[in-house]
């Protein structure tokens, strides 16, 4: 399975989580609040596997506030049931460049994978 599909995988799992939150793979249709699934930094550690690191930016809409706060709490939550979260921080995050930054959550977890 390719990382790109791996991605959508993700994806699925979050919303099987709770139908009403938004994964994605394409920031073109992230509309926060949801999860971005961005591409996975990859370290191959042998002939035929390796460890993806990914990240996943939870998006709160709207200014750094109290509000955003507790929506990225809410989406983190719900990640961390279909995913393994090892650490994850406040950033601000833009979908497109010219855009205002976004109050959001950077979500990290590894996982093991095979050569493409």
């Amino acid at each position: 399975m390719s990382t790109a599909e791996r991605g959508v995988a993700i994806c699925d799992a979050i919303m099987a989580v709770d139908a009403d939150v938004l994964a994605t793979t394409d920031p073109r249709s992230a509309t926060p609040p949801c999860v971005l699934v961005t591409p996975p930094r990859v370290t191959w550690d042998g002939y035929c596997s390796g460890t993806a690191q990914w990240q996943l930016v939870a998006l709160a809409p709207g200014v750094a506030n109290y509000d955003a706060w507790v929506v990225l709490d809410n989406l983190l939550a719900i990640v961390a049931k279909a995913v393994p979260v090892e650490s994850h921080y406040f950033i601000g995050y833009s979908l497109a460049m010219g855009q205002p930054q976004l109050p959001a959550y950077l979500i990290q977890f590894s996982q093991g994978v095979d050569t493409p």
